[in-house]
């Protein structure tokens, strides 16, 4: 006979550790799932059963890779096998497809378990639900986009009357002397100008104030997207007395991006550059691309960011103006757009002789 008292006290201590684990993992706030060394899901806990709407049941056994968005499926597979061979922490934003067919925005981290001979047991997958980040930094996207639209109010008021004038003028003209064909042909033409000039205002408008706060993003050219930006704050530029210079490298490659959204962002830089000029000065943009990169810089002859300051102008609801001129929302959304497009932005200043803003971003593939 031999006395297993203290074996059944460290087997339950064992079972009760276990439970515990298992307790903490079933009720975390965050998808925590476990693969074999080939990818197939082991352990799928509740917030996994809540976001996805598949059970734990149902997806044991199948690939990880199986419940991801189709275009992000490549980026899966490579996140998962590279731990295995780097022995690192690999991190990622894929969209996970619901069992309704909804792709939800997960920021997953992947690591891999080794047994005690160091090969791959396991794997590790660790998601962070996005979706309500998504909706709360739409809002601020709405928010400044408001804001700028109060900004330019002005300017696309006066950018209309002039057309309009133009259109009112040349028809009364024609009105008054019907008989006269080569004035009514130079009046219907004057007219079809403005009207095109009206109207491409008018959709330019439009185009920046659309809601578009998504992951689906096309093959766009920065060089027209800046010109309609330019184009739109055209007047405001000249009621500031800026002189805008444009520096464009022949046949800038295509990038992958949201059309609307990067338009925000060079509006945000272009009403900044105004406001660091209030006395006028020059404002210079420039476009040059790599092998894998197209970089945009604005620069302005203005008042410059003192370097104290420097390192702050991208955290939220920071700025320097008067209470009431600036949400100090406008430099951290455009910060947090680049970083979806999956570029930088960067700012450099010398205080009294101006400040420049560089964005780089990659080409599209």
């Amino acid at each position: 006979m031999d006395d297993i008292t203290e074996r059944e006290q460290l087997s339950e201590e064992i079972r009760r550790t276990e439970r515990h684990l298992a307790g903490v993992v079933e009720c975390a706030n965050e998808l925590v799932i476990s693969l074999d060394s080939q990818g197939s899901i082991l352990t799928w806990n509740r917030a996994a059963e809540i976001v996805s709407g598949y059970k734990s049941e149902t997806v044991r056994g199948s690939p990880l890779v199986y419940l991801c968005a189709p275009e992000h499926q490549r980026r899966m597979i490579e996140m998962i096998h590279l731990p295995a061979k780097e022995a690192s922490q690999q991190h990622e934003e894929i969209n996970l497809l619901t069992s309704a067919g909804q792709e939800v925005p997960i920021a997953w981290s992947c690591s891999s378990m080794r047994d005690d001979s160091g090969r791959v047991s396991g794997i590790v997958v660790v998601g962070r639900n996005l979706a309500e980040q998504r909706r709360l930094e739409e809002q601020l996207i709405i928010s400044d986009k408001l804001a700028a639209l109060g900004v330019m109010a002005g300017g696309i008021a006066h950018e209309l009357r002039n057309p309009l004038g133009i259109i009112s003028a040349s028809a009364q003209l024609i009105l008054e002397s019907p008989e006269e064909t080569e004035l009514r042909n130079q009046g219907l033409q004057k007219i079809d100008t403005a009207t095109r000039r009206a109207s491409l205002i008018i959709e330019n408008l439009l185009k920046f104030s659309r809601s578009s706060w998504n992951n689906k993003m096309d093959t766009v050219n920065l060089i027209t997207i800046l010109d309609e930006t330019i184009a739109l704050l055209a007047h405001q530029l000249s009621l500031n007395n800026v002189v805008l210079t444009r520096q464009y490298q022949p046949e800038i490659p295509q990038i992958l991006g949201n059309r609307e959204l990067l338009q925000q962002v060079f509006t945000n830089l272009i009403l900044n550059a105004c406001s660091a000029m209030p006395t006028g000065g020059k404002l210079n943009i420039s476009v040059s691309s790599t092998k894998d990169q197209v970089e945009i810089q604005f620069s302005d002859t203005g008042l410059g960011i003192p370097s104290a300051l420097l390192q702050k102008i991208f955290d939220p609801f920071y700025t320097t103006r008067a209470v009431g001129q600036g949400s100090g929302l406008g430099l951290s959304i455009s910060h947090s757009i680049i970083a979806q497009h999956h570029g930088t932005i960067e700012a450099k200043s010398v205080q009294n002789k101006g400040s420049t803003f560089v964005i780089r971003l990659p080409v599209s593939a």
